[in-house]
């Protein structure tokens, strides 16, 4: 009884080829927003990174490599642990950058007074 009640609605009984040929464009659509998304993703995360490293080191700038999302977190977490285990400078010494920003006292040390540093994916 039902079954004729939804043929006489729907003119005709309803076929598995009409999903299936409904499910295949939008799984297309699917997997093409996921290829864009992947394809925005790896620009942003290693490929313009790269770039603008091989732009800096062809104009002469030195600095860290890069390394894909930490940057130099883990390096920077390390010197400003190494920095507060230190014991207190004594009075009058004024010389509070190795300890107040660590990283660009080691990135100046290691490759000279103009370089760069990788903080959170953007260089500094």
């Amino acid at each position: 009884m039902a079954t004729s009640v939804l043929l006489g609605l729907l003119g005709e009984a309803p076929s598995p080829w009409k999903a299936q040929q409904l499910l295949l464009p939008l799984c297309a659509a699917v997997l093409a927003v996921v290829a864009w998304c992947a394809a925005r993703a790896a620009e942003w995360a290693w490929l313009r990174p790269r770039r603008l490293e091989r732009a800096l080191r062809a104009q002469g700038i030195r600095g860290t490599a890069y390394r894909p999302l930490a940057g130099d977190a883990p390096l920077s977490d390390r010197l400003a642990r190494e920095a507060r285990s230190r014991p207190p400078l004594p009075p009058g010494c004024h010389a509070i950058v190795p300890r107040a920003m660590p990283l660009v006292h080691h990135a100046m040390n290691e490759h000279g007074n103009f370089s760069l540093a990788l903080v959170a994916l953007s260089r500094r």
